[in-house]
């Protein structure tokens, strides 16, 4: 494909340059063949399993420029193969429910995306990376009302290799490495939980909930800029509510994020025009909720 004429800086007033050469053309094709296969087995209250599967994303063009280039860029596809096991455990009259999972993912060719020097953003293929990490989810039931969960996840992600593109001009602080960490993966992360549930003689309910969530460090785009980077965080939530006796209408009173906990969850950062933006989670809410049943 071609890009239309854009006015160019430095080109006397009036003359257009095309962004690259009309009439130019680039194609690419993708075709993959993507498998799953798992098996489990069960004994008792126990079930364990395994899978492998293989995943792929098409390559593909960037449509974006703000100075002449060769030829349009183009970047190409992403696969991944992952492998899991796991088991899932049931005790003591199914009041206690352990699963555990580990896993490890394999990255060819990962699609990442950043600034050029004067400001495009670019996706580009930045390397192979393997994320290796288990998850682990507990659930009790230690009296009738009260449940109590909790969840844990750790991952190890990092680059296994860089492919270097010749065609990119970006700043220095927009180099990846291997010592660069994946955007979106923080080491550790978990969520505490309890929720009680009352019934009272009328058969209305009520119930309680608290929610205590953490995550350690993590990196919000692909070269860690330093006005993204989160540091690690926690949140807590609470709620409770009241039914009444024929489930006709509800009230329930909340605050979410009770401590204010401010966190970055996306953002662009471009060093080559110097401009840099973070979004933030929502502050500390509060509220009540009414509904109704017709």
């Amino acid at each position: 494909g071609s890009a239309s004429p854009f006015l160019f800086g430095g080109a006397p007033a009036g003359t257009l340059i095309p962004l690259v050469p009309r009439n130019s053309v680039t194609t690419q094709s993708f075709e993959k063949f993507s498998p799953r296969a798992s098996v489990d087995y069960r004994i008792g209250d126990v079930l364990v399993y395994g899978s492998y599967s293989k995943g792929f994303k098409s390559g593909g063009f960037n449509l974006r420029y703000v100075a002449p280039r060769p030829s349009v860029l183009s970047f190409g596809p992403e696969n991944a193969t992952t492998f899991e096991v796991g088991t899932k455990i049931d005790a003591f009259d199914r009041k206690l429910r352990l699963n555990l999972a580990a896993f490890t993912t394999d990255y060819k060719g990962i699609q990442v995306t950043v600034f050029e020097n004067l400001g495009a953003p670019v996706t580009l293929n930045a390397g192979d990376a393997r994320i290796k990490g288990f998850e682990a989810e507990l659930t009790a039931i230690p009296f009738p009302g009260l449940e109590l969960t909790a969840n844990l996840g750790y991952l190890d992600s990092h680059y296994t290799a860089i492919r270097a593109n010749p065609a990119l001009v970006s700043t220095p602080e927009q180099i990846i490495s291997r010592s660069t960490r994946l955007p979106k993966a923080p080491e550790w992360q978990g969520t505490i939980s309890a929720a009680y549930t009352y019934t009272l003689g009328n058969d209305a309910r009520l119930d309680a909930r608290a929610d205590f969530h953490f995550s350690s460090r993590y990196a919000n785009d692909a070269v860690n800029s330093r006005f993204l980077n989160q540091k690690a965080y926690q949140t807590l939530g609470l709620s409770a509510g009241y039914a009444a006796p024929d489930r006709r209408w509800s009230l329930r009173l909340f605050v979410d994020n009770l401590t204010d906990e401010r966190y970055i969850v996306s953002g662009d950062s471009n060093y080559g025009i110097g401009f840099h933006e973070a979004n933030y989670n929502r502050p500390r809410e509060w509220g009540a909720t009414l509904g109704f049943t017709f």
